[in-house]
């Protein structure tokens, strides 16, 4: 980037990469020239924005793109943020992110919507559970809590550093295969992370004990401080997890107590009533520092 004085320069940088560029801003428009191409015969303007930080270009990404139409929020969270699933996709190991285009249903752990891993992202910068980004990120103070504390700490690898920790959970947690159709919602291990609330209420907990509530930033040397503290003690309870036989596992994550302590499926706002149960029980979870002797601590909090 540094060595971009002339168009010449420009077209070259482009071309070699091609591979890490995307559209932040007229998707619809370029999708309708790339149809009339045969019959178009005019100069189009194209604007180029060339950021070392991903943080800044996924929040003009936001601010161009909110309030599109025509396409689902999902199909355009997963077009509108595609650097930042190829980032994820490149430095999570074991972890699928398949879009609305691959029509692939959640089959085992490690695999999760890209649209839902976008959802995590995006409420681990806003820290609030109760944002439901895909029908809200129109909504004004989820941007700008995004960018305040993306301007404290590169956000992107701190949530990738947790996400690591979740795919690692998950498939712990997916070790209890055993199917029990008489539960009600939480029938085998991997149902508890393909859950989204769930995913959304873990990330929520996690996010505001490392990086402060919304509107309370804690300055980058207390967010580093707890963020080698909290992952720590993540990746020991993940260790705990990983020591016990099959059987050892189901009886402290406890899929029953799940079940009835999980708000119910009656209620008009069941996905506000989930993120914040799942988002106390996690937090229960890191105020323990870990140390609990089996998961119906969390779920009866």
């Amino acid at each position: 980037m540094n060595n971009i004085s002339s168009s010449g320069d420009i077209y070259k940088y482009i071309k070699e990469n091609r591979d890490s560029l995307c559209i932040i801003d007229g998707m619809q428009r370029t999708e309708a020239m790339i149809r009339a191409r045969n019959c178009m015969e005019r100069y189009i303007r194209v604007e180029l924005w060339l950021v070392r930080s991903l943080n800044k270009l996924i929040y003009r990404m936001l601010v161009l793109n909110t309030g599109q139409v025509p396409w689902t929020m999902q199909r355009q969270l997963e077009v509108v943020m595609v650097p930042v699933i190829k980032r994820i996709q490149g430095s999570i190991d074991n972890i699928e992110l398949p879009t609305t285009n691959d029509v692939q249903r959640r089959t085992q752990p490690g695999k999760f919507q890209a649209s839902k891993i976008i959802e995590s992202f995006l409420v681990f910068g806003s820290r609030s559970e109760k944002v439901n980004t895909r029908d809200a990120i129109a909504e004004e103070y989820v941007k700008l809590d995004f960018i305040e504390s993306s301007s404290k700490q590169e956000i992107l690898d701190v949530y990738i550093e947790f996400l690591k920790r979740i795919v690692n959970l998950d498939f712990q947690f997916g070790r209890i295969d055993s199917k029990n159709e008489n539960y009600r919602k939480f029938k085998k291990g991997c149902d508890i992370l393909g859950s989204q609330p769930a995913l959304i209420g873990i990330t929520t907990a996690f996010a505001i004990k490392i990086l402060g509530r919304p509107k309370l930033d804690y300055e980058p040397e207390k967010q580093r401080k707890n963020m080698d503290v909290i992952i720590g003690g993540f990746d020991g309870f993940i260790d705990k997890l990983k020591s016990m036989n099959v059987n050892e596992l189901s009886d402290f994550v406890n899929l029953q107590a799940l079940n009835a302590m999980s708000p119910s499926s009656a209620s008009t706002k069941i996905g506000d009533q989930e993120r914040t149960f799942f988002k106390g029980a996690f937090n229960v979870l890191i105020e323990e520092n870990f140390d609990i002797p089996n998961m119906d601590v969390c779920w009866g909090h």
